[in-house]
């Protein structure tokens, strides 16, 4: 059994508007057009093959006509779905601008802990370098590190 886009010879040749003679003659048997078979051997030309070599617009559906009524709630859904999505673009914005500012904030932090730790570093080596000449550093020299290191770890 043919489907709807496959055609017998003589539908073909109908279609178009020539004999079934014509049709193997002229078309088929010079190779200008395939002939097809199908499981149940049945020979067939496809729309598509058809519209190829006659050159055939395409079956149109035809459109139903659409009332005033319609169009209004179409241009009504369209014009909230239109709010929508201007309201998901604004929160995405201010989403990515929060993030951006809090970026910002992370590498300032990343600086100002690098150059604590630089300043902690300089501070432990002076300790050290006292200690391995066995010198101790001076009440004064205590206290001021310790100071430091309040004021670092606050």
């Amino acid at each position: 059994m043919l489907t709807p886009s496959q055609l017998s010879i003589s539908q073909a040749a109908k279609e178009v508007g020539i004999a079934r003679s014509t049709m193997y003659t002229k078309y088929i048997k010079s190779g200008a057009i395939s002939v097809s078979v199908n499981s149940h051997k049945e020979k067939y030309i496809s729309q598509a093959e058809l519209s190829r070599v006659f050159d055939l617009a395409p079956p149109t559906e035809e459109i139903a006509p659409v009332s005033d009524a319609e169009k209004d709630k179409t241009i009504l859904e369209l014009e909230a779905t239109n709010k929508q999505l201007k309201f998901s673009i604004m929160v995405a914005e201010t989403t990515v601008k929060r993030a951006e500012e809090n970026e910002k904030f992370l590498k300032q932090t990343v600086v100002a802990l690098t150059n604590r730790l630089t300043h902690q570093d300089s501070t432990v080596d002076t300790v050290k370098t006292a200690d391995k000449t066995g010198n101790t550093p001076t009440k004064q020299a205590r206290t001021g590190l310790i100071s430091r290191l309040i004021k670092w770890l606050v």
